[in-house]
């Protein structure tokens, strides 16, 4: 059979095209220019990445300088006071001293000559060992103390292409795995050894699904013209993406100055270029720091909650009654459908780059047997792949 989306011939009864990434519905219009030619396979297992000097010149850093913390002061201390009984006589004095020995021990042991000073607590009452500024042991949960160093959360000797787990970065409760793509000075990027959703690049508006319902409309790429500054997958990333991160982990993570070149191959605007925490990569940087087309296959592996989740996104995206009308309104079968695709290859997939395809309202992606696709996909598919990248900071 033929993809109905780019016209190439592809496996009889594939729900998807492993070209172009079109879903096999009866009218979808053609994205990929059909004297494109097709990506070697590859195969199940990517081989790991090889080792790279050459530091990233288009994506350079903010490092932050955070202020000092200083440490709080020293415990307040009561004075010292000595009790001492008036001497009259020897009998006087030897029961003057038995009455002040009697009193002091009903009192605490707090007494004459010698004695321990007394610890005043920071409030009225009765004295908290654990209150802050408490003399002995110092507290470490108290506040205004002095923070541990930072300890990088990259583990020493690792080295790029090595395939990492960072704890504290998870998603779906599942604690991610991040392939090591570059190491220079005080900084290592990072890009997640899996995919780790699948999310459209821009989400529909609500001009834009009126659209796509009518049924009288033909696509237009020009009607959702966007770019990465402007994408909802870009301020997804940025926040609902790392909220299932500790602390720690979003502590460690660099804003990052972010270079929107155009498309290399077309021209397309890139776009205003960002500030971000988290990104995707572009179609130079996936080539740099990939060795090979089979270098840049990945796999999504979702749990069947995270499934259910994308099936119910699809179900309700405009986009998808005019891709494929049997998932709109329809979680099931979007569901049914895509595990199916999963299944014809083994888990691997497309992911979407930041750069623009051959049309404003269209983004590059990588193929699911590898290999840049420069012309990308439409914008408004939310079954595309997403492998975040990231600058995380080396220096303790």
């Amino acid at each position: 059979m033929y993809c109905n989306n780019c016209g190439k011939e592809i496996k009889d009864g594939a729900k998807f095209c492993p070209y172009c990434g079109g879903a096999q519905a009866e009218a979808a219009p053609p994205v990929v220019p059909p004297e494109a030619s097709p990506p070697p396979a590859a195969p199940n297992v990517p081989p790991a990445a090889p080792e790279y000097s050459v530091p990233p010149a288009v994506i350079p850093d903010l490092s932050r300088n955070p202020a000092p913390i200083v440490p709080p002061a020293s415990p307040a201390r009561g004075r010292r006071f000595p009790v001492w009984g008036k001497v009259l006589s020897p009998v006087a004095v030897a029961a003057a001293i038995i009455i002040v020995l009697i009193f002091t021990n009903v009192l605490g042991g707090t007494g004459g000559g010698d004695v321990d000073p007394v610890r005043t607590p920071d409030v009225v009452g009765e004295y908290d060992e654990n209150a802050a500024g408490r003399e002995g042991e110092y507290d470490d949960n108290a506040a205004g103390r002095e923070a541990e160093p930072s300890v990088p959360l990259i583990p020493k000797g690792a080295k790029v292409g090595d395939v990492i787990t960072i704890e504290g970065t998870k998603y779906y409760d599942k604690t991610l795995q991040w392939r090591i793509l570059d190491i220079e000075e005080g900084r290592a990027l990072l890009i997640t050894e899996e995919i780790i959703d699948m999310r459209a690049y821009n989400e529909v508006t609500d001009k834009q699904a009126a659209l796509l319902l009518d049924e009288n409309y033909s696509y237009n790429p020009d009607d959702f013209t966007t770019t990465w500054a402007e994408c909802s997958l870009r301020a997804w990333l940025n926040d609902d993406f790392l909220k299932d991160f500790d602390a720690k982990a979003v502590g460690q993570i660099l804003d990052t100055a972010v270079k929107n070149d155009d498309n290399p191959e077309y021209g397309t605007l890139g776009g205003a270029d960002t500030t971000d925490k988290v990104f995707l990569l572009s179609i130079d940087e996936v080539n740099k720091y990939f060795a090979s087309d089979e270098d840049m296959v990945a796999e999504f592996h979702p749990s069947e909650q995270q499934l259910s989740d994308i099936a119910e996104r699809i179900a309700k995206n405009p986009a998808s009654r005019y891709w494929d009308a049997d998932w709109y309104g329809d979680a099931e079968a979007a569901k049914n459908e895509l595990s199916e695709g999963f299944a014809d290859y083994n888990g691997a997939w497309f992911w979407w780059l930041r750069s623009p395809g051959i049309y404003a309202g269209g983004a590059a992606d990588v193929y699911g047997d590898g290999g840049v696709n420069d012309s990308g996909l439409y914008v408004t598919h939310d079954y595309i792949g997403v492998r975040p990248a990231l600058y995380l900071n080396l220096e303790s």
